[in-house]
């Protein structure tokens, strides 16, 4: 059950009849090195601060805080606490638990501390550090310095009202304000337009909806596309394409996450997945590329000749592919004139080479390989016109 205490001062506070007062705060308890002037029980607490500066220390509960006036510290408990700062420049430090913490008004310090916590700064010029767990940090207005933690943390601008550009490897984003970011491994965009670049290293940039425009650079990329445009670089990068977003693969031996969208590879070995109740376009590129139909759960009938690939009401265009990897069900995979190497991974699958020397594998189930003419190689259940 949430217990809510208001603080009894000099200063009066209003409070609904049935609201408790809190219990003096014991003078061992501190915040930041200052004495508590708050200090929660340990059940489920819901406690609002003064007007004045307080300090504030929550207990082991799920807590709820409301600083509201006053420049003010608290320090978290080990349960999941929400606090919100209020107005005022406040210092909030996150506890053991999964922490929500909102600075709101004022130049705010905001930390978290070792659980997976949300921490947001306000619309001025915050602080804010992240701490051990996977910590997202929702940033909106304001020129505010974020740090990363020790874990694997997301810098979001999900709630910004401006597009954002950055320069990811200078640790700068320019939208409302002007942020100043380090040790953070992810970035996810605005519902704008806007433009992310990546650095030398392995970034993980994700376009929030807009058209947008991604680039990766160097390293192994992980780079999400909605409506705008990515593109990789040099490294092995993977793209996740979803709605009428395009990716670009370039150098490197990329991997193409399809929903929907257009993938292009480029020079490398490129992998296409095609997810459950995806779609889309695929252009493989120069070297030899993979279209796999793996986490597909019906079964595929897909042609290399005709470059097309439906299950149910889904389809896939392709070209420049080499490669069919089937679903985990029964499909009926087609190759062309040429050499080619289809595999039908699960179910009973009918595997067809047509011309050139094939690869026909069936994997699971009872499958039948037709080799047709050239050299072929079925090594299936049932084998017509192979010559192993």
């Amino acid at each position: 059950m949430r217990k809510i205490f208001a603080l009894a001062l000099a200063v009066p506070v209003l409070a609904a009849p049935s609201t408790l007062l809190a219990t003096p705060a014991a003078a061992v308890e501190s915040c930041q090195g200052r004495t508590a002037t708050i200090v929660g029980t340990d059940g489920d607490d819901d406690l609002r601060g003064t007007l004045l500066a307080d300090v504030v220390v929550l207990g082991p509960g799920d807590d709820v805080f409301h600083a509201r006036g006053g420049d003010d510290v608290v320090c978290g408990g080990g349960g999941k606490d929400r606090v919100f700062g209020g107005e005022g420049g406040d210092a909030l430090d996150g506890g053991g638990g999964a922490d929500n913490l909102r600075g709101e008004a004022g130049d705010d310090q905001v930390r978290g501390g070792p659980g997976d916590d949300i921490l947001r700064g306000g619309a001025d010029n915050d602080l804010v550090r992240a701490a051990g767990g996977a910590d997202l940090v929702l940033e909106a207005a304001g020129d505010d310095q974020v740090t990363g933690g020790t874990g694997k943390d997301t810098l979001s601008y999900q709630e910004s009202a401006t597009a954002i550009t950055t320069d990811w490897g200078s640790g700068f984003v320019d939208g409302a304000g002007h942020d100043s970011v380090g040790h953070v491994e992810s970035l996810l965009g605005s519902t704008l337009a806007d433009v992310l670049r990546g650095s030398a290293a392995a970034d993980r940039l994700a376009g929030g909806g807009g058209a947008d425009q991604v680039f990766g650079f160097g390293g192994a990329d992980l780079l999400r596309v909605s409506s705008g445009e990515a593109r990789g670089g040099v490294g092995n990068d993977t793209f996740v394409v979803v709605r009428t977003g395009t990716a670009l693969g370039e150098g490197g031996n990329d991997r193409f996450v399809m929903r929907s969208g257009t993938s292009r590879g480029g020079v490398g070995r490129d992998l296409f997945q095609v997810l459950a109740k995806g779609g889309g376009t695929a252009d493989g590129g120069r070297a030899a590329d993979v279209l796999s139909f793996e986490e597909v759960l019906r079964g595929v009938t897909a042609s290399l000749t005709t470059g097309t690939a439906t299950w149910g009401d889904r389809l896939v265009r392709f070209d420049r592919v080499e490669v069919l990897f089937g679903s985990r069900r029964g499909d009926r995979l087609t190759g062309t004139a040429r050499g080619d190497y289809l595999k039908g991974l699960g179910g009973d699958d009918l595997l067809r080479g047509l011309g050139g020397n094939d690869l026909l594998v069936g994997d699971r189930g009872f499958d039948r390989g037709e080799g047709g003419p050239g050299g072929d190689v079925c090594v299936t259940e049932v084998q017509v016109a192979c010559e192993a």
